[in-house]
């Protein structure tokens, strides 16, 4: 038979107190009150095994103390975990750091939900005082839907175009702009950009970010040649295999690669060499994030790399400010970036310089 949860009445009246003195002290707030009360209070509360009971504070405080945490795919929960994708292990830490420190419980929202109106009725239902979005994918209904309704939500790593969206994020376009700028000083002049389009607000910023770099440098956006991926869908093997066979049959290849995605950078870094394309001899690697996935690589991969347990500690504050009242809607929170140079990059091989600069751009 399951035994009867000990209620602070239970305690009270143990204690010979009225209900009032057993709630300050058993919350803190007993600083008007004796403290030999208050020490028999603890003390028979401790012998009954006395615990609060969520629910009841939730009605009193009107707070849950918990925040809702989605992620863009359910199974980025397994690889955040994992060595699989360090962006999302790090980033998780940060909020976890963030919501001890604040006093929250987090909520993972991991199931796989049927359409995103189903994950957006679990996230209102009233299970959490605020939700994390990481990640989340260009035009997301959810997180508009979220916005729209006034529920307090911070974004990670990408924003809406919206009035009320607040997010936390790096410096993308400087990322971009630093990345090019090392590329052009070692000597490249056409170079590979590997992106998920336009539409995703990071990287259309790192794509202007090198656009700012290659027209300081007075070259032409010829320079540059685009491949996007599709975004809402994790590496697939069959896109990065179709990029590697166009870079090898281009007549005028790049000579370098800049890769928005640390995985993808990486794959590029380990599985060039096996079409005959040697790193960084024939062709250079560059990446983001700069986790230990690059450094791991053969050879190391030269990353830019953003403050990620920064970012997710950071989401937590603004979120927590924002349940206090200390910020409004529409406020953005940005970390700048920094460039980790490794082996996978180096200046373009002399027998390719041979061919001229002009028939390259």
């Amino acid at each position: 038979m399951d035994k009867k949860r000990v209620r602070m009445s239970d305690v009270a009246k143990a204690a010979g107190v009225s209900r009032t003195t057993a709630s300050f002290v058993l919350s803190g707030k007993d600083c008007a009150i004796p403290e030999v009360t208050r020490l028999k209070v603890r003390k028979i509360a401790e012998q009954m095994q006395y615990r609060p009971n969520a629910t009841a504070r939730s009605l009193v405080t009107g707070k849950t103390y918990r925040l809702s945490v989605v992620l863009n795919l359910p199974e980025n929960f397994h690889n955040s975990f994992s060595m699989m994708d360090r962006y999302f292990t790090e980033v998780i830490s940060g909020v976890q750091t963030g919501a001890w420190k604040k006093g929250y419980n987090l909520l993972l929202h991991t199931i796989e939900h049927p359409d995103w109106q189903h994950l957006r009725d679990d996230i209102l239902s009233g299970a959490s005082d605020g939700c994390i979005l990481i990640a989340r994918f260009a035009d997301d209904p959810l997180t508009t839907s979220l916005v729209e309704a006034n529920f307090p939500t911070v974004c990670v790593s990408y924003r809406i175009d919206h009035p009320g969206c607040c997010f936390v994020d790096a410096e993308n376009r400087q990322g971009g702009d630093r990345a090019m700028e090392y590329l052009l000083s070692l000597g490249h002049r056409r170079i590979a950009f590997l992106y998920p389009g336009d539409h995703s607000s990071w990287g259309w910023e790192r794509k202007e970010g090198v656009l700012d770099a290659l027209r300081r440098a007075s070259l032409p956006e010829s320079a540059l040649v685009s491949y996007s991926w599709q975004e809402n869908r994790n590496p697939e093997s069959c896109w990065l295999m179709e990029v590697r066979e166009k870079l090898l049959k281009d007549p005028n290849r790049p000579t370098a690669i800049i890769c928005c995605d640390e995985s993808r950078a990486c794959w590029f870094t380990e599985h060039l060499p096996e079409a005959g394309l040697r790193v960084p001899e024939d062709i250079s690697v560059l990446g983001f994030n700069s986790t230990i996935i690059s450094q791991r690589t053969t050879p190391p991969t030269t990353s830019v790399a953003q403050s990620l347990t920064e970012i997710g500690n950071a989401a937590v504050h603004v979120l927590d400010e924002i349940l206090e009242g200390k910020l409004s809607a529409g406020m953005e929170h940005r970390f700048p970036m920094q460039l980790h140079i490794r082996q996978s990059t180096a200046p373009p091989s002399a027998e390719y310089e041979k061919k001229g600069s002009m028939e390259r751009v």
